[in-house]
């Protein structure tokens, strides 16, 4: 292994810690609700409308809790985990050269040399396919040439002497 890299958050302590105090607003909220019906036939109108902010405040609260609550569960819900491995490379390590014997060397250089004679055996091979669709032309324009060309005439020998 390289290297690795972790990167998370860890929610967990916040999460509880949220719920905590969202249950606490909740039972805060709960007594206002309380406190606002008794106060709804005995107090005075400016009594409910201060505990009705204040219940606002509260749900208000317990609302932001509950979504971030809800962003963290979604959050858990689609986490995604990357790896990425890489294969290390292996040195390779050189080995040290071994010095043919006299036999082997000797046996090396004929099994190279009889290599290198079938090789040029193999392409002497290929050029002769090669040039064989061309013979039959070759011997047309041969035999053309010849037939056109002026040829030498024999002479008829004279009887000596009669010159």
């Amino acid at each position: 292994l390289k290297g690795s890299n972790v990167d998370s958050s860890d929610v967990t302590e916040q999460f509880y810690d949220l719920e905590a105090h969202m249950k606490n607003n909740r039972v805060e909220e709960e007594g206002l609700q309380k406190f606002l019906l008794e106060k709804s036939t005995t107090g005075t109108l400016d009594e409910i409308l201060k505990i009705r902010k204040e219940i606002r405040a509260i749900r208000g609260e317990i609302d932001r809790q509950e979504g971030q609550l809800q962003r963290w569960s979604n959050d858990s819900s689609f986490a995604t985990i990357t790896l990425t491995i890489y294969e290390r490379e292996v040195p390779v390590v050189a080995a040290v050269p071994v010095v043919p014997k006299f036999v082997e060397r000797i046996r090396q250089t004929f099994s190279e040399s009889l290599e290198a004679m079938l090789g040029v055996c193999r392409e002497l091979t290929i050029a002769v396919v090669a040039v064989v669709p061309w013979l039959p032309m070759i011997l047309l324009v041969v035999v053309f040439l010849w037939m056109i060309s002026p040829r030498p005439r024999k002479r008829i020998a004279s009887p000596p002497g009669n010159d």
